[in-house]
C-alpha cells in the first residue's frame, strides 16, 4: 500500500495516509465537521497525549463536531482503556513517556476487535522520519502538528465505518442524557456569534480555563449530590426498617378497603407475605361477627375526618381463604386514619396491635 501526501494551506498541516483496498478518500471541505456529525453523531474515540493543552482542545473540538471523547495522558493508560472499552477511533501522540505511540498501537492491534480501527497518529516530529515504523506499528495515518481540525474531520471521515454511528449502537441512560446535552448545546452555537474556528489561541486559552474551572464546579456538584443522596439513602432505610420492625401492623387500605401497603407484622399477623396481601380486601380478613364493627369505624373515619379506633376479631389466612376450615379468630386493635395521598386519592391508614393475650377493655 503506498502512502499519500496532502498539504493543507500555509503549510500548518501535512497527512500522510496508508492507503488499503476498498478505503474512499475525502479531500479537506468546510462541511467536513457537518458531515462527520451527521454520519458519526456519539461514537467514541480515544485521544492520547501527555499534553493537557493538546488533549483538551482536540477534546473540544472533536466534542464539538458530535462525538464522545475519552482521554489517556501516554500509551500504558491508552492500553488499559482500549481492553476496556471499543472505541470507533485512537487518536495518539507518537513520544510520549513510559510507553509511547508506536508500542502503544502495537498493543492495541492486539486486542480482539482492534484489528480494523482507526488509529491516527498526532506528531510534532519529521513525517519523512516516521512513516515507516507508523506503516510497521499498524497506524493508518499521520497528521503532523500543528494541524489544521477541518482536514483531522475528513480523515475521521474517511477511516470511521458508517456503522460506527451511535444511532445504531446500544444506548446506555448517560449516552442517552450526553446526547440530549449535545443536541442542546449544538442548537444554542447555532445562535451564538462565537466562532470555535476563528478563535485565537489566547481566546483558547481562556475558554479551555474556563471549561476547567467548570468542570471542577460540576464535580464538587456532584460530589455534594453523590453526598446528598447517600444521606436521603440512609434516612430512607432508617424510616423503612422503622416501618417494616415495628411492634404494630400497618396497613394501607384504599378507598375500596383494598389493601395496597402493608408492612412485615401485618403480614405476619395475617399469616401471608405481602405479596399475596396486596390487591385482597381487608375484609377477608375480618370475622363476621365482627364486620359491622369495622364498617361503622369506617364510616365514621369518612364523615367526621377523625381518627377512628375499635376492637374487633381477624381470622387467620386459612379461614380467610376457606370457609371450611376451622381457624379461631383473634382479637386486635384497630386504629384507622383518613388521608389523601400525592394523586388527591383517599387512603385509609391502619395500626392493628394484636391484643389476644390481653383481656378487652370494657
Amino acid at each position: 500500500m503506498q502512502p499519500r501526501e496532502s498539504i493543507a494551506g500555509n503549510g500548518t498541516l501535512s497527512i500522510k495516509i496508508f492507503d488499503s483496498p476498498g478505503m474512499t478518500t475525502m479531500a479537506a471541505n468546510t462541511d467536513a465537521k457537518s458531515a462527520l456529525h451527521s454520519r458519526h453523531a456519539g461514537a467514541r474515540v480515544l485521544v492520547v497525549d501527555d499534553e493537557p493543552m493538546n488533549v483538551e482542545l482536540t477534546q473540544v473540538m472533536l466534542e464539538d463536531a458530535g462525538l464522545q471523547v475519552d482521554t489517556a495522558q501516554d500509551g500504558a493508560e491508552a492500553i488499559a482503556m482500549t481492553r476496556a472499552t471499543k472505541y470507533a477511533a485512537v487518536l495518539t501522540d507518537l513520544q510520549m513517556p513510559n510507553v509511547d505511540g508506536f508500542e502503544a498501537t502495537r498493543k492495541i492491534r492486539q486486542i480482539p476487535g482492534y484489528q480494523a480501527t482507526p488509529i491516527i497518529a498526532l506528531t510534532a516530529s519529521n513525517l519523512a522520519d516516521e512513516t515507516a515504523r507508523c506503516k510497521a506499528a499498524g497506524i493508518d495515518t499521520v497528521l503532523t502538528k500543528p494541524f489544521d481540525f477541518d482536514e483531522l474531520f475528513t480523515v475521521l471521515l474517511t477511516h470511521l465505518p458508517t456503522h460506527q454511528n451511535a444511532a445504531t449502537a446500544t444506548e446506555t441512560p448517560w449516552q442517552t442524557l450526553r446526547e440530549r446535552a449535545e443536541a442542546l448545546a449544538r442548537k444554542k452555537a447555532a445562535h451564538s456569534k462565537e466562532n470555535l474556528t476563528t478563535l485565537s489561541t489566547n481566546a483558547f486559552q481562556a475558554l479551555i480555563h474556563e471549561l476547567r474551572v467548570h468542570q471542577i464546579e460540576l464535580e464538587m456538584q456532584n460530589d455534594e449530590l453523590r453526598q446528598t443522596q447517600g444521606e436521603l439513602e440512609a434516612l430512607r432505610a432508617h424510616y423503612a426498617d422503622l416501618y417494616d420492625r415495628a411492634p404494630v401492623g400497618y396497613c394501607t387500605l384504599d378507598e375500596s378497603s383494598i389493601i395496597r401497603e402493608v408492612n412485615l407484622m401485618a403480614a405476619n399477623l395475617l399469616g401471608l407475605t405481602r405479596e399475596q396481601l396486596v390487591a385482597c380486601p381487608i375484609t377477608k380478613f375480618i370475622a363476621t361477627g365482627s364486620q359491622d364493627v369495622f364498617s361503622q369505624a369506617l364510616r365514621q373515619t369518612s364523615a367526621t375526618d377523625t381518627p377512628q379506633t375499635c376492637y374487633l376479631q381477624l381470622v387467620h389466612p386459612e379461614a380467610a381463604m376457606d370457609a371450611t376450615t376451622g381457624s379461631t379468630p383473634f382479637w386486635v386493635g384497630l386504629a384507622m386514619t383518613g388521608i389523601e395521598n400525592a394523586d388527591d386519592q383517599r387512603e385509609l391508614r391502619l395500626v392493628i396491635n394484636d391484643i389476644s393475650g390481653h383481656a378487652l377493655p370494657h
